[in-house]
């Protein structure tokens, strides 16, 4: 876990313990910021691969500018336990343990975007982005 928030290192040995083999290997690769897949069966933290990492690059940006960052696509029938488990709990509990101890640690912003979301939501998303959009493959197709 060379290189993360000593946060993000502190809430991950508490929860996961060591990291999975798709950990060891797919951290360097977001760390340079490549495009990557991790080749590995069901339940072997893959999509907690991705998010830790990601989400620890923009805790760490000196000057996170405002607006999408990392667009994450995902089968929709997947997302919303996938989103859940993997990036609002630990952002949850990363961002807890930052205000019991005291450090500073920046806000990211996510949101969820789908084929199905509703209009006045995309104006918000349009008006005050993200720094994470998480959205289902066809929602990237251009209209």
């Amino acid at each position: 876990m060379a290189g993360f928030h000593p946060l993000a290192v502190r809430w991950f040995r508490e929860r996961q313990g060591t990291p999975s083999p798709p950990q060891r290997l797919g951290w360097p690769a977001i760390a340079r910021r490549q495009r990557c897949l991790i080749p590995a069966p069901a339940g072997s933290a893959k999509t907690l691969t991705a998010f830790s990492k990601y989400l620890d690059l923009l805790w760490q940006e000196p000057d996170l500018p405002e607006g999408v960052r990392v667009v994450h696509a995902w089968p929709l029938r997947a997302l919303s336990h996938h989103v859940e488990r993997n990036l609002h709990e630990p952002l949850r509990e990363i961002s807890a343990l930052a205000a019991r101890e005291a450090v500073p640690l920046r806000e990211v912003g996510v949101a969820v975007r789908t084929g199905e979301t509703p209009p006045e939501p995309c104006r918000r998303l349009s008006r005050r982005p993200p720094h994470t959009l998480i959205t289902a493959p066809e929602s990237l197709y251009p209209s």
